[in-house]
């Protein structure tokens, strides 16, 4: 291992420095998150209607004190370090491998690679991404019910296993968060990639390697919004997914438990609340999503250089 490390720094880097991203940013943006789910899960008829994310908020705020909005914040922000180390790691990897097919005669443009390495990393994290973000979801959801249904986040988790069918219960709305991430990392590479080309000869850089933590931040953010523009209503289905129980079936005189499929589930919310419903949220995402990610991609290039230069 210590020789594969060696061999490898950029190994090191992708994964310490996706770390750090990970954490400064989702410590930034988690009270915000929670909006955007409760926002995207709250159903016509229930019993506290919220108008907008701040009202949200505020009711959240008032209800149950601040410290709710950070309900399950302790997995996830481990599930958000090891998400970005992913991430970057499966990213670099990827592109690493199609730039080094360039050199056998294999043409693709540099948008292209940066495309499909995104995709790819999308893919990837899916795997790590689903039961972080089913465990968050389903805490935050019971932080704002009378009486919360789990004593914290391995409580939901156990709860989760035992009650919806072993460990694959953790996997609920892994459909969608695969369709949500494969375009969101699409998306999301591409248009930093993008910016920071851009913005090269505007702030005077002599290349992309040079360029200051300003121009790092203003990509990051154009990033995070293109994300989630891009991929929001796959994101409400999987919120919607993830924290509703499974749907019952009485059979000769048992009670089957079927959870909906996530094309199930995302018809059945665009006919009750049309588009409106799948982009319920949009607003607190897109105004988190901008300074969440400057922070993490300023904070990964900078990790990036510290470990460089060591």
């Amino acid at each position: 291992m210590a020789e594969l490390l060696v061999a490898s720094p950029e190994f090191v880097f992708d994964i310490a420095a996706g770390s750090v991203g990970g954490f400064c940013s989702k410590a930034l943006d988690y009270p915000f998150d929670t909006a955007k789910v409760l926002l995207q899960t709250q159903t016509k008829d229930a019993t506290v209607q919220y108008k907008g994310t701040f009202d949200c908020l505020q009711q959240s705020i008032q209800q149950k004190g601040f410290i709710s909005l950070y309900s399950g914040i302790g997995s996830r922000l481990l599930g958000s370090m090891a998400e970005n180390a992913v991430c970057f790691l499966a990213y670099a990897g990827i592109k690493r491998t199609l730039q080094q097919q360039q050199q056998h005669g294999h043409k693709l443009s540099e948008l292209s690679v940066v495309s499909l390495a995104g995709a790819g990393s999308g893919a990837v994290v899916s795997f790590v991404m689903t039961p972080v973000e089913l465990i968050k979801c389903r805490m935050q959801v019971s932080s704002q019910l009378p009486t919360p249904l789990y004593k914290g986040s391995i409580d939901c988790m156990i709860q989760t296993v035992r009650k919806d069918g072993g460990l694959r219960a953790l996997y609920r709305g892994h459909t969608s968060t695969m369709c949500r991430e494969v375009p969101g990392n699409l998306f999301w590479y591409l248009t930093y990639e993008v910016c920071c080309n851009a913005l090269t000869p505007i702030v005077g850089a002599t290349s992309r390697d040079d360029l200051p933590v300003r121009a790092h931040m203003a990509a990051g953010a154009a990033a995070g919004v293109a994300y989630w523009a891009a991929i929001f209503p796959v994101d409400t289905v999987k919120s919607v997914l993830q924290t509703s129980s499974t749907s019952s079936q009485a059979a000769d005189g048992a009670l089957i438990q079927r959870p909906p499929t996530f094309a199930q589930a995302g018809r059945t919310l665009y006919q009750q609340q049309g588009m409106r419903g799948l982009y319920r949220g949009f607003g607190v995402t897109a105004l988190r999503a901008a300074p969440a990610n400057a922070v993490l991609f300023a904070a990964y290039e900078q990790t990036v250089t510290f470990l460089k230069n060591l």
